[in-house]
């Protein structure tokens, strides 16, 4: 598979998945060995500033000479820009390395009527790119949040909470107070 059908793919699970809590991510993370659970993350949530956050928190980690991996989203480009490894966006090798014993994962859990997003494909990736390429350190961003985010199947060594607003409220609530 190229990077471009695995895009593709990635994009395409938009059409059968809704995000329905945690157990399709948690079936697809044990199908691929758990990867998360051998990873020190730094979690970063909110309505505004997550990406800018990570992008600091990540740099002075990789000031500090620690190898890091970071993953957010969207991307301006190229899928690439959300998985990166010491400031870089991960190549495509890597990336495919990562990404095809997810793939083979999700299929299974598709003929067993279990249907990942778009979101949570793409975070299995990054937790295994994370994993192989041996970051000391993931920064990781939540995605649309609440109790409910894919990325909240980690237990992060920090945690960083940035502006909370008035976003997402058909998910996760009306109140700044539900958000939170």
């Amino acid at each position: 598979m190229t990077m471009q059908e695995a895009v593709h793919y990635i994009h395409g699970a938009r059409l059968y998945a809704k995000k329905v809590g945690l157990e399709s991510m948690r079936s697809l993370l044990q199908r691929v060995g758990n990867p998360h659970q051998r990873l020190a993350v730094v979690h970063v949530g909110g309505t505004n500033g997550k990406g800018s956050t990570c992008a600091m928190s990540e740099s002075a980690l990789r000031a500090a000479g620690l190898h890091t991996g970071l993953y957010t989203s969207p991307y301006l480009e190229r899928y690439n820009e959300r998985i990166r490894l010491r400031g870089a966006p991960i190549a495509d090798e890597a990336f495919l390395r990562a990404f095809h014993p997810v793939h083979a994962a999700v299929e299974a859990l598709r003929l067993e009527g279990v249907h990942c997003t778009t979101f949570e494909i793409g975070t299995a990736a990054a937790f295994l790119a994370f994993e192989e390429a041996r970051v000391d350190i993931a920064v990781i961003e939540v995605g649309v949040g609440g109790l409910n985010d894919p990325t909240n199947v980690i237990l992060p060594v920090a945690c960083a909470l940035c502006a909370i607003g008035l976003d997402h409220t058909a998910i996760l609530g009306d109140t700044e107070e539900a958000i939170a």
